[in-house]
């Protein structure tokens, strides 16, 4: 009986575990930005920009990210280190 017991126990926390890798795989909102020092009128002149997640953020070369108006390439620069404490780049 105890083995029993113990199935939907195991079910269930795989399933959470599941969800919570879900979550981790999905796209970040950019807003997440602002955890990692990036002010919150940087990330609005983003979005207003078309960059909705830090991934489209951290793949898009940074000569497109300084055409955004407002955003110097120290900006750019800061944002860029920020998002690849974020996202796994791969390198």
């Amino acid at each position: 009986m105890s083995k029993q017991a113990e199935k939907p126990e195991e079910k269930e926390e795989e399933a959470q575990a599941e969800e919570e890798q879900m979550e981790i795989d999905g796209p970040t909102p950019i807003k997440a930005l602002e955890e990692k020092g990036i002010n919150s009128g940087d990330i609005k002149k983003l979005e207003e920009a078309g960059f909705h997640t830090v991934e489209a953020v951290a793949f898009t070369p940074k000569k497109h990210l300084v055409i955004v108006k407002g955003l110097s390439e120290a900006k750019v620069e800061k944002i860029i280190d920020a998002c690849q404490k974020i996202v796994n780049m791969g390198f």
